[in-house]
């Protein structure tokens, strides 16, 4: 069964709403998706570069904390016995695992353990030696096995360097400070050193296995995406490096630590970021079927609208098609449609004053004033064809009645020029009908 004219109207102009709100949707949320994130990327170096300062500012604190104990006038003595007991307090005070005083020939002792060490090929040791406070890479200490970070200034006299001053922290002590430092929920941030190493991380075992990111790409590790990315951008570059990790695209903003070679990272999950596009695209989805429903049902009075009126004229039509002209064509539209309804009535009304004149010829009436409508009213011209016809049949049968009476037998009229108004009647009549008829086939 085929659809009527309201209904192809309603499909049409739904599948165009809801082609228009998913083309509308589509570049909306694609739009908002590209500001988004390059907005969250923007802040998250942005952040990235703070958080570099402050662990830069943290370690510096650090330094001048524990250069102000090698300035004493008790470590600057570097009498041991002296030395030890001034420094006890301050390993606890400061935070540290231990401490300890370094000769200049790398001969460590400590201060809580009272252990010793040969220190003289760690590189810190060899800056601060050369008058340099420095703070080292997260390294496996020689005395406790496990991953420490290394502070040493050097002790000074009269601008000597007499020895070296080292403070042993945990090296879990960076991840302390990153574990309170993140973007959102699910926010996280890292410290790499120079060579990729991860110094400082959420996940605990990554930093006491000293995972390196760059190893990772050659042993095909899970965090080879990240290490690709990283080595596009260049490890120490401030910038984004992105990637994509257990099914998850994570957003990466990298930024060196000032006065180290160390690097932060400051990173984020895509979709987290993306929440509010979410939402939006959510609230999209549901407008544009709110929009899709009211648009199929104005659809669909607008086609009522419109096809009722053409339904009334079918009818009309069909009527008139099996002679029926009594037929009502009023209207009230001031549109096109009424515009069709007002020409169908004069058409109607035309027909009417056509089949009057034809039921007066039937009765014998032939002084009539009938003009057709236009040169192309074949219907009009052919009844006043036929109407001269039947006139001139009269007068010939009144001429041959008057012969008969008279005994005038042998006259006789001209029949064959009667043929053509009956054949132009007939003609007319059915071009007229055809070209009611076929329009209407609606």
């Amino acid at each position: 069964m085929g659809l009527n004219l309201s209904k192809k109207i309603a499909l049409f102009f739904g599948a165009l709403i809801i082609i228009i709100s998913l083309i509308l949707s589509f570049v909306s949320i694609n739009m908002s998706s590209k500001a988004m994130l390059e907005e969250q990327q923007n802040m998250m170096l942005q952040y990235s570069e703070e958080v570099g300062n402050y662990f830069s500012a943290v370690m510096n604190k650090n330094i001048s904390i524990l250069g102000e104990v090698a300035a004493r006038a008790r470590t600057v003595t570097m009498d041991w016995t002296i030395q030890r007991a001034s420094l006890q307090p301050d390993v606890e005070r400061l935070g540290y695992l231990d401490m300890a005083v370094v000769t200049p020939d790398g001969k460590a002792q400590y201060v809580l353990s009272g252990e010793t060490a040969d220190l003289a090929d760690r590189d810190y040791f060899k800056k601060a030696l050369n008058g340099e406070a420095n703070i080292s890479d997260v390294i496996i200490s020689k005395v406790t096995g496990t991953p420490v970070v290394m502070e040493a200034v050097p002790i000074l006299s009269g601008g000597k360097v007499l020895g070296v001053l080292i403070g042993r922290r945990d090296g879990s002590f960076l991840s302390s400070v990153t574990d309170t430092i993140g973007l959102g929920e699910r926010g996280y941030t890292f410290i790499l050193g120079m060579d990729s190493t991860i110094y400082a991380h959420p996940n605990k075992d990554m930093v006491l296995e000293q995972r390196n990111i760059y190893a990772e790409i050659e042993s095909d590790g899970p965090l080879k995406n990240y290490g690709l990315a990283l080595q596009a951008l260049g490890l120490g570059n401030k910038g984004m490096a992105n990637y994509t990790l257990d099914g998850e695209s994570r957003l990466t903003a990298m930024a060196p630590i000032p006065g180290t070679n160390w690097t932060i990272g400051v990173g984020n999950y895509e979709e987290d970021m993306l929440a509010g596009v979410n939402t939006l695209r959510n609230i999209l989805i549901i407008l544009s079927l709110v929009v899709v429903v009211i648009g199929i049902i104005a659809a669909l009075f607008i086609g009522n609208m419109i096809s009722k009126p053409i339904r009334n004229l079918r009818e009309v039509a069909n009527k008139i098609a099996i002679g029926d002209i009594e037929v009502d064509v009023n209207t009230n539209l001031k549109d096109e449609v009424g515009d069709l309804i007002v020409a169908f009535g004069e058409m109607v009304e035309n027909i009417k004053v056509q089949a009057n004149v034809a039921q007066k010829i039937a009765a014998g009436n032939f002084d009539l004033e009938f003009q057709p409508k236009s040169d192309k009213d074949v219907l009009g011209i052919s009844m006043l064809s036929v109407v001269d016809s039947l006139k001139q049949l009269a007068l010939e049968t009144d001429m041959l009645t008057n012969a008969a009476v008279h005994g005038e037998l042998s006259t006789r009229g001209d029949a064959g020029k009667f043929q053509g108004g009956y054949s132009q009647l007939i003609e007319g009549v059915n071009s007229t009908l055809d070209a009611i008829i076929a329009p209407l086939n609606i």
